[in-house]
This record gives C-alpha cells, structure tokens and sequence, in this order.
C-alpha cells in the first residue's frame, strides 16, 4: 500500500515518468529503504476493455515472478480511485 512508501511528489525528480493511464513515481519502502519504482493509475481514465487488459497482465506478471527479462511485480494494490 502506498502508506508503506514514501513518495514526494512535490520534488520533481520523484517523478519518473508519465504514460496515457499512469504517473511512474520513485518510492522508498519505509521498512528496508529500498527504492522501488511505483505505478499509480487513474481508474476513471481507463475504459472496461483497459480495465480488463490491466488485471489480466497483473494475473500474468504474478504467475511468472521473479524473471530476468521481465519487470518484477512486488504488489498490487487498489484504492476506490487508483491502481
């Protein structure tokens, strides 16, 4: 959950990317410091076919885990307004 991050949003270098659905933020796990990169997308801007896409690459990255070509998916977590 996003409460286990830190992220500072008002530092512009805490921003690492934007896409069409989704803001790439850096966020650092307040357990063990580790920098992780954290991708927060807007329900509202996604259609039900997006929607579909979405958690059907979220079930797939789960299956595969840890692998060396493909970016690793530590959690997922959904809020009433984000991803």
């Amino acid at each position: 959950h996003t409460h286990w991050y830190n992220i500072r949003r008002e530092e512009e270098e805490s921003k690492l990317g934007t896409g069409a659905f989704s803001v790439v933020w850096k966020g650092v796990e307040r357990a063990s410091q580790r920098i992780w990169a954290l991708k927060e997308i807007v329900k509202a801007d996604l259609s039900f076919e997006e929607e579909m896409s979405l958690r059907e690459e979220i079930r797939i990255l789960r299956l595969v885990g840890e692998h060396p070509n493909i970016v690793y998916l530590k959690e997922f977590v959904e809020t009433e307004l984000n991803y």
